[in-house]
């Protein structure tokens, strides 16, 4: 897997088999790409199937702590060093696009989860914002794209929840 940051590429090889011709892609991928840097993310469930040791690594040129990419018109700031698997979920960019349109000039706290069923997420900001005495508004629902399509006798393929909200004081 290989995602793109402008002129960043942030790859992640899963299996033993890639892990051999590791150099060999990061020979293709400066050719045909052309990178300032190649970060290289493997760590992860796949590569202890196959006990392949767990690392992030510079595979090439130079590689920033957080790269700044624009989707949708909005300017985001993805932590690729640090972050999970490459750092930026790009199967989320419908949901982000519809979340535009509530944080026009404001600065917003982008939070996910796959593992959580809908209800059990709205439950948690619930109890959060009573936490810090703030009323909790849900202003719109949002779920995987049309890439990402739900299979309605696996309910495992509804995994991308999203869920537009506000706090206010109370």
């Amino acid at each position: 897997m290989v995602d793109r940051f402008d002129e960043v590429l942030v790859a992640q090889i899963s299996t033993a088999g890639m892990e051999q011709v590791r150099d060999d892609v990061v020979e293709a991928l400066n050719q045909v790409l052309k990178p300032k840097g190649i970060l290289f993310k493997n760590r992860g469930n796949a590569r202890k199937l196959e006990d392949l040791p767990q690392y992030v690594e510079v595979a090439s040129g130079a590689v920033p702590e957080v790269v700044v990419l624009e989707e949708n018109g909005v300017s985001f700031q993805a932590p690729v060093m640090e972050g999970q698997k490459t750092g930026w979920f790009y199967d989320h960019r419908l949901n982000r696009d519809r979340l535009r349109h509530y944080v026009k000039g404001k600065r917003v706290l982008d939070v996910f989860s796959m593992h959580l069923h809908r209800d059990n997420m709205i439950d948690l900001l619930r109890a959060g914002s009573r936490h810090i005495d703030r009323n909790l508004q849900i202003l719109d629902q949002g779920h995987q794209g049309p890439d990402h399509p739900v299979h309605p006798c696996i309910p495992e393929t509804d995994y991308i929840k999203a869920i537009f909200a506000r706090l206010t004081v109370q």
